[in-house]
């Protein structure tokens, strides 16, 4: 794929990328293998290489599973570079000097941009929504305020959007789906969008369009449906008997040679079970593989990347496969994302909507003829029918009625339009109005998210039963204390681990064990005294693990860890829980193992001293060599939005940045840098007496490792360490109001950006600060201030007045006390209004900027 966005693209492609770089966000609904993800990347990309200004110039491309995140990833990952080879930039450069990749993969076991820092990311629909939601999964509390800037400041592509989930199996207002749905109405003034999918229903589209006011863009002319198509044909086909070996290899074996058949179960268990089935019954000829969501990172981009060889257009020539006999065995991972062709495709009934997926993997490139059997699911145990979750029974049974009108007939995107509006139209107007009937308390949720960053709420905005993280290790208390998620952890449903039958099963086969399963917990290990923000914000959080005590407790947690005992890996068949559901696995020994770091750690960099003026002139360098580029789109779309001049949210960052730690210039806090330094050089063994180079000196970093040791080594230190970053604003909230414009009769529309500024200010170390304590500047504060001020204007538009700097607090207070109605800092609302939605997302941008520059300013 040509990355300068320079491509030969369809009527349909050319059509977004009209409405994208006009301003237009768009809902695109096209036929599988059509090419949706070219028509969504092709503005950003070709806006990216010529470093326009129509879009912004990162992108966050979410889709509802993290295999499809992968397979993306591994296809685009060398964009950057192409874009460097063809254009005048030097992506790849940049972003390697920030320790990151141009191209970027976040999902629960491949959290390589969980800051959302780099320039096209992509990332699961659930860990978008919870950095939207500030709550994003692998990060501590303190950085909770994060990442909303970098979604509400970038391209936004959602595809697949009728696979995000709805809790209670569908049937709530409340889920993923009706939460991107409402992200999407409060960004749409500032943030472009692309929403897609294959298979929206008619009426889904017709009300969205008018929610999100896009344009629709959809194939419907028949020369270009022909097209698209390029010859190819699938055919469909009900069997009334369940699926199992004998039928599959049965139909696999009609053809003498160059065989290919795809097969698709529902659940992981069904398809390991089914693997081991056709593994004992298969021709030694025939190549076997399994490939679903629970195999290593490793070892699922290996299956996947020989499932594509294999399968892929290089092995058919005129619609006649050419390759070796194969046969393969997934789950719903090959709905999406991978670009291979079976012959004959199996698959036990789903919904339509993920029918039409899964068909799209047969007969998928031209003059290809296929067929797609489709299987009532087995029996129990008990001679009932098997459980349809994942889906929903009641979208099974009518996409099943609906089949009959086709079945042994040739289905292609006319009929599956007709397929989707019969099975999915009353469920998607059900979904539309319980979503218009609840806005109110969705965005309730939403912004109560914002303000209190409790991770509970994504259970009920984003999913109501999380994938739970396993681990397999018998020592993580040992071996795991920080970043658990980054270890190779494979996930399961919550309510499958946690239910009576394999709980049970899994406490008596680990009777014996010193503990059966442990849940990672965070907790500030040897915390300092003198509170959150004392903390510097490359810290690391600590985790310990405790026992998790019954059932119930898995749902709710997000990592947990099983001995080897009880769980196995293999490259074959993947992860494996040892209840005896599998006969004849037992442990093999395997341990989870650190996944490899792929972009900078900043935890692992520590700090050195600095002095007030260099720490600010490192966050000016930082703001300029990057973050002031990133930022620079949504910057234009609020001052626009909120009648501001332009500039305004540079000249906000810019006075951020020299304030943020005024508080540091408190003269106990000076006096606590300098003992903290004279303890260090004692510890080192020096003879000298250390002293300061510069009677002017003040601190704004000291040397700090972040070791374990150096953390107890500081509760020695005499005076305690004050708090800073509330007491920053207390100080400098009257100057950076004077620099606006603000006084009592004049600058009323700048008080947002006071707000915004002074909220970025207060929680640039942890998202929840608001007190502050008593402040007195020392000696030589204002000189050191007035300097850092200098330094961040670079000759800018605005003016400041150093001498309205208050030099002292008499008196702690609250910046946002809970009856205020007025707060001294953003207090994100939409009760108030358009104008309070604007400075919600100005405060995040800010917040965002600043704690990014104090981070990569060393």
């Amino acid at each position: 794929m040509a990355s300068t966005g320079d491509f030969q693209l369809r009527p349909f492609q050319k059509l977004v990328l009209q409405h994208v770089l006009k301003g237009r966000s768009v809902i695109l609904q096209a036929p599988t293998g059509s090419g949706k993800t070219r028509a969504a990347l092709a503005p950003f990309l070709q806006n990216l290489a010529k470093q326009g200004d129509k879009l912004p110039h990162t992108c966050r491309y979410a889709v509802p599973m993290r295999v499809l995140a992968n397979q993306f990833y591994r296809e685009f990952q060398s964009t950057a570079e192409d874009i460097d080879k063809l254009a005048p930039t030097r992506l790849v450069d940049m972003y390697r000097k920030i320790g990151r990749e141009a191209i970027a993969v976040q999902t629960g076991e491949q959290p390589e941009d969980t800051q959302l820092e780099s320039a096209l990311t992509f990332c699961t629909i659930d860990q978008l929504l919870a950095s939207f939601l500030a709550v994003p999964y692998g990060m501590g509390p303190r950085l909770a305020n994060l990442n909303v800037g970098g979604v509400a400041g970038s391209y936004l592509i959602l595809d697949e959007f009728h696979l995000y989930p709805l809790l209670r199996e569908g049937k709530s207002a409340f889920g993923a789906r009706t939460t991107a749905i409402q992200m999407l109405r409060l960004l749409k003034s500032i943030t472009p969008f692309v929403l897609m999918t294959a298979t929206f229903s008619t009426s889904l589209l017709d009300k969205l369009k008018e929610l999100l006011d896009a344009e629709i863009v959809t194939v419907s002319d028949e020369q270009e449906l022909l097209d698209i198509a390029q010859g190819r044909s699938r055919v469909f086909q009900r069997s009334f008997e369940p699926m199992d070996a004998e039928v599959i290899l049965a139909e696999h074996n009609r053809r003498e040679r160059n065989k290919c058949t795809l097969v698709v179960c529902n659940t992981v268990l069904r398809a390991q079970e089914l693997f081991l089935q056709l593994q004992r019954a298969k021709s030694p000829s025939t190549r076997l593989v399994l490939l679903h969501s629970r195999f290593s990172v490793a070892d699922r981009r290996r299956l996947s990347q020989e499932v594509e060889q294999e399968l892929g257009p290089q092995h058919w020539q005129n619609g006649t496969y050419i390759g070796q006999d194969i046969l393969v065995v997934a789950t719903q991972v090959v709905e999406v994302g991978l670009d291979i062709s079976a012959e004959v495709l199996h698959t036990e009934n789903v919904p339509a909507n993920s029918l039409i997926q899964r068909a799209g993997r047969c007969a998928r490139f031209a003059h290809q003829q296929g067929k797609v059997i489709i299987y009532t699911l087995p029996l129990t145990e008990e001679g009932k029918e098997a459980s349809t979750l994942p889906y929903d029974r009641d979208r099974c049974l009518a996409t099943w009625n609906a089949l009959a009108q086709f079945d042994g007939q040739t289905v292609a995107f006319p009929q599956e339009q007709i397929l989707i509006d019969e099975v999915h139209t009353s469920e998607d107007q059900q979904m539309l109005q319980q979503y218009e009937q609840n806005e109110a308390e969705i965005l309730k949720h939403i912004f109560q998210s914002f303000n209190t960053n409790e991770r509970s709420v994504s259970s009920t905005l984003i999913r109501d039963v999380s994938q739970v993280q396993i681990l397999i290790h018998d020592d993580p208390s040992a071996a795991i204390q920080e970043a658990p998620w980054q270890w190779q952890s494979f996930s399961m449903h919550p309510g499958s681990l946690a239910s009576k039958k394999r709980w049970e099963a899994l406490q008596e086969r680990g009777k014996d064990l010193d503990w059966v399963c442990k849940e990672a917990e965070p907790f500030l290990e040897d915390a300092p005294v003198d509170g959150a923000d004392g903390i510097d914000n490359r810290q690391k959080t600590s985790y310990k693990w405790k026992p998790v005590a019954n059932s119930e407790a898995v749902r709710k947690a997000l990592v947990i860890a099983l001995p080897s005992q009880l769980a196995r890996y293999d490259s074959e068949l993947g992860f494996v829980l040892l209840d005896d559901t599998l006969d004849g696995i037992e442990p093999n020994g395997y341990q989870s193992t650190l996944l490899p770091q792929t972009s900078l750690d900043y935890g692992n960099m520590g700090s050195r001293q600095t002095s007030y003026q260099d720490h600010i002139r490192g966050l000016v360098q930082a703001y300029n060599g990057g973050i002031r580029h990133e930022i620079n789109y949504i910057a234009h779309r609020l001052e626009g939005e909120m009648g501001l001049p332009i500039g305004t949210v540079d000249q906000a960052i810019r006075l951020a940045i020299a304030c943020h730690d005024l508080g540091k210039l408190n003269l106990p806090w000076q006096q606590w840098a300098l003992a903290w330094q004279k303890l260090l050089w004692v510890q080192q063994g020096r003879t000298v007496p250390y002293q300061l180079s510069d009677a002017g000196f003040c601190f704004a970093k000291t040397d700090h490792n972040y070791s374990r040791e150096q953390r107890k080594l500081q509760n020695q230190v005499q005076p305690k360490r004050p708090n800073h970053a509330c007491e920053s604003v207390a100080v400098g909230r009257r100057l950076i109001a004077a620099s606006l414009g603000i006084t009592k009769n004049a600058g009323k529309e700048y008080r947002p950006v006071l707000r915004a500024i002074c909220g970025a200010i207060a929680r640039h170390h942890t998202s929840q600060a608001s007190s502050y304590g008593v402040v007195t500047l020392n000696e030589h504060a204002k000189n050191a201030a007035a300097e850092a001020l200098h330094i961040a204007h670079q000759d800018g538009a605005w003016s400041y007045d150093i001498a309205q700097l208050s030099p002292s607090i008499d008196k702690g207070d609250d910046l946002a006390p809970a009856t205020a109605p007025t707060p001294r800092i953003t207090r994100p609302e939409w009760e108030c209004g358009r104008i309070g939605e604007l400075e919600t997302w100005l405060y995040f941008v800010l917040v965002r900027a600043l704690r990014l520059a104090d981070q990569r300013a060393g």
